[in-house]
């Protein structure tokens, strides 16, 4: 486009204010003022006026003079002037608005045609759309039924669609897989986790599929139908894992691994709920165990199977070759529950030093125990025949007890392991009671070899040597009782009272509790001892020396038994038993002494007389018999005063000084009674104080040595 010319400068020059304007136009006129009303009216004036006082300030003027100044800027260029601009304005004017009205008229008219022909085209579109409208009309009325028939075909198809879907998710969840029917049903497949994978699923089924068997109308046959095809697959599935379980079995059986395979142990926990399949698939293992454990047994007896000595080479030790065979038999025991108990997965881990806790009882721990039980039974018979064979050719009460107490400890060892029902352990406890028995007929045939080769006693009146050698057995069977780690549960206690021993009739507690109580083996021993110090006793003639005979043998079992705790109801029954024979020598050396002191007459002339008679009128009383009995007591009292000798210190002196006593309270009656005015003694005080110890019981005490020992 080109560039509009700048406008002229006379036309652009700055505008003049109105008022200004009129005056200098009027005085340069020659108008001068406006004074005449004539003048005013002059349209000329007023319209020179009016451009006169107009504003050209405002935008729009401004623009319009602009636009005027460019239209004319050629003429101005080539010489025009603005006094022939403004001449020719209008028709300039005109003559360019009469060209823009042609030039809109050749548009419009170009505009016009197009118009024509899109009316054309417009038309014609309407009377194809209402061909196509009809025909529209005409194909709906037409298809009407097939329209129909689509809608509800295709309602059919979104069911069936669902309904595929529903179907496809139910087979899903309770149907298996190729996979998992081959890996049941296919040897190809080997026993793992996949097979274990699929018995979850078909158990996972068989369990969400009771549903479909339970409602109103009872079940359906979908649920009857998966339940049968899950049945058929599980059984499969579990007999193949109780075959390939058999087979494993039978070849760890020969050399069991410290380590049951986790694959082995996850089967056998799958055969639980099938103990028919478990009971196949661990037979084969029982059977190869029996065998293989009664041939281990008997190389063991017999031919060294490891660096140790064979064990019938110390047959001629018992204790050693029966102890022996009963730790084999619990090695046996203890590696076959651990096998078992790994294979079981119930195998308690524990560090080395730990306390063993027995694990809970239940139905795989009875299983185990059965199972251990049985691989033993071959291992029984030779078992049980050499322990008898070796209990039976004991003569020694000491060997057959420390038998006795070996089966003890082990039966309780192995009733903890496989159960007292179990056949070894009642076998145990059989033999057991056998070493029980036969110890007991060792006693008996001890005892009666006591009684059978009796001799009067030596004249030192000790214990004999049969009764030492009696006593030294007994104190070791005593210390094998103390010293073993499962002693019987009835023990007598040691804080019984003297009257509780004293009575033959007293049940001590616990010592009836248990028939293989120590109290009766200690009996056993006891009595034949006492029995033959009694003959002995008897042989010897009886008396003094037989009791003191007795004594001291019954001292010498006390010193035998007082270092044991199990013991101490038997030592206080000795002590009894002590007592009374101390009774008997005390009686005994009162009246000896009391004889050889001279206040025998006179005593009992005291004891004996009634109340009536004077003292002094009886003859053993007499005055002279009095002073001749006191000198006689005084001269005892010179003499040295010795106690019982041939008995135990202690009870020498007890004895001694028990007797002194007694012979110090019969002087002290003496003196009372001669004092006394009724029995008519002439100057009893000088009859009595003639004399040692001169009437004064203090005195005598004191000779006696009675104060130094109340002291």
């Amino acid at each position: 486009m080109a560039s509009i010319p700048s406008p002229t400068p006379s036309l652009l020059s700055p505008p003049i204010s109105g008022t200004a304007f009129s005056a200098n136009r009027r005085t340069s006129l020659g108008l001068g003022p406006a004074t005449s009303s004539t003048g005013r009216n002059n349209p000329l004036t007023l319209r020179l006026y009016k451009v006169l006082g107009s504003s050209y300030s405002d935008p729009a003027t401004y623009e319009a003079l602009t636009t005027i100044s460019e239209f004319y800027g050629d003429a101005a260029d080539s010489g025009g002037t603005a006094a022939r601009a403004r001449k020719t304005l209008r028709k300039d004017t005109e003559e360019r608005l009469a060209e823009g009205s042609r030039r809109f008229l050749d548009a419009f008219g170009e505009v016009n045609s197009k118009l024509d022909v899109l009316q054309e085209n417009v038309s014609e579109m309407h009377t194809r759309c209402d061909d196509a409208q009809n025909q529209l009309q005409t194909a709906q009325l037409a298809c009407k039924h097939l329209l129909e028939m689509s809608s509800s075909l295709l309602t059919q198809r979104q069911s069936t669609a669902t309904k595929a879907s529903l179907i496809s998710l139910f087979l899903s969840r309770f149907t298996l897989t190729e996979a998992e029917t081959e890996a049941l049903t296919s040897r190809d497949v080997p026993v793992g986790d996949r097979v274990f994978d699929a018995l979850d699923s078909a158990a996972r089924i068989r369990e969400e599929c009771r549903v479909l068997l339970t409602g109103e109308g009872g079940g359906t046959k979908a649920g009857t139908d998966i339940m049968t095809t899950t049945s058929s697959l599980l059984e499969k599935g579990h007999e193949k894992v109780a075959r390939w379980a058999s087979f494993e079995l039978h070849t760890l059986a020969r050399d069991p691994p410290a380590e049951v395979p986790q694959t082995l142990q996850e089967a056998i926990r799958r055969l639980r709920p099938y103990p028919d399949l478990l009971s196949s698939a661990l037979s084969t293992f029982t059977d190869t165990r029996r065998s293989h454990l009664l041939s281990s047994f008997l190389s063991a007896l017999t031919l060294n199977p490891t660096s140790r000595a064979p064990i019938e080479l110390h047959a001629h030790d018992p204790i050693r070759y029966v102890g022996d065979m009963l730790a084999w038999v619990h090695g046996a025991v203890a590696g076959e529950k651990e096998f078992l108990e790994s294979l079981f997965g119930i195998r308690v881990s524990r560090w080395v030093g730990d306390k063993r806790t027995p694990a809970p009882k239940g139905q795989e721990a009875e299983e185990v125990e059965r199972l251990v039980d049985e691989g033993l039974e071959r291992v029984r018979a030779p078992l049980k025949v050499r322990v008898q064979q070796t209990i039976r050719s004991q003569e020694s009460p000491l060997v057959t007890y420390k038998l006795y107490n070996l089966l003890q400890f082990y039966t309780v060892i192995i009733a903890q392991t496989v159960g007292p029902e179990a056949h070894l352990a009642k076998l145990l406890d059989e033999l057991t009671d056998d070493a029980y028995n036969i110890f007991f007929e060792a006693l008996a045939a001890q005892g009666r070899s006591l009684l059978r080769f009796l001799h009067p006693p030596d004249a030192d009146l000790s214990p004999p040597l049969e009764l030492r050698s009696a006593a030294h057995t007994l104190r070791e069977i005593i210390e094998v009782y103390t010293s073993a780690l499962v002693p019987p549960p009835s023990v007598a206690p040691a804080n019984m009272s003297t009257e509780d021993i004293k009575s033959p009739t007293t049940e001590h507690p616990g010592a009836a509790a248990d028939e293989r109580s120590f109290d009766k083996v200690l009996t056993a021993s006891l009595g034949p001892m006492e029995e033959m110090c009694k003959r002995v006793a008897e042989l010897g003639g009886g008396g003094w020396n037989g009791k003191v005979f007795i004594v001291n043998c019954i001292v010498y079992m006390q010193s035998v038994l007082a270092p044991f705790e199990c013991a101490q109801a038997q030592v206080m029954d000795l002590q009894v038993k002590v007592a009374k024979a101390v009774e008997d020598l005390v009686e005994e050396h009162y009246t000896k002494t009391l004889k050889d002191s001279g206040l025998a007459p006179i005593l009992q002339a005291v004891e004996t007389n009634d109340a009536t008679t004077p003292l002094s009128h009886l003859p053993p009383a007499s005055p002279a018999a009095l002073s001749t009995a006191l000198t006689a007591f005084s001269q005892f009292l010179a003499s040295p005063l010795l106690s019982p000798a041939l008995l135990p210190a202690q009870i020498s002196l007890i004895i001694h000084q028990r007797t002194l006593e007694r012979v110090e309270l019969g002087y002290a009656r003496i003196c009372e009674e001669v004092r006394k005015p009724e029995n008519r003694y002439e100057a009893a005080e000088t009859v009595l104080g003639g004399r040692r110890p001169w009437g004064d019981r203090r005195v005598l005490r004191q000779i006696f040595g009675l104060a130094a020992a109340e002291e």
